[in-house]
């Protein structure tokens, strides 16, 4: 999915904007999306994708592409759903024992 730049966002806001459909995305999508095609200065992705993890507590893959060797991928991991515990008499730590 292709989305233009926000210049009300922060470059950490719109990598994780992209990201968060939980496809890869290479180094060129993301200096086009986030950056702009005409960036003049470099892109430093890995420092964002960092920024990223340690602000919204996601995990982000990412690997070499096999083909072209400076073109990096990025993929946020999609979180597991949540297990809700059901406490009952018996596994209830804090149930009254009425021994």
């Amino acid at each position: 999915m292709r989305r233009g730049i926000n210049t009300n966002m922060s470059q950490v806001e719109s990598l994780y904007a992209l990201l968060s459909d939980y496809e890869p995305h290479s180094t060129r999508e993301i200096q086009k999306s986030v950056y702009g095609a005409d960036h003049l200065g470099r892109a430093n992705i890995p420092a964002r994708i960092l920024d990223i993890k340690r602000k919204y507590r996601v995990q982000i893959e990412s690997w070499q592409d096999t083909k072209q060797k400076s073109i990096w991928w990025y993929r946020m991991i999609r979180p597991e759903p949540k297990q809700s515990v059901l406490f009952t008499q018996q596994n209830n730590p804090y149930a009254y024992q009425n021994n």
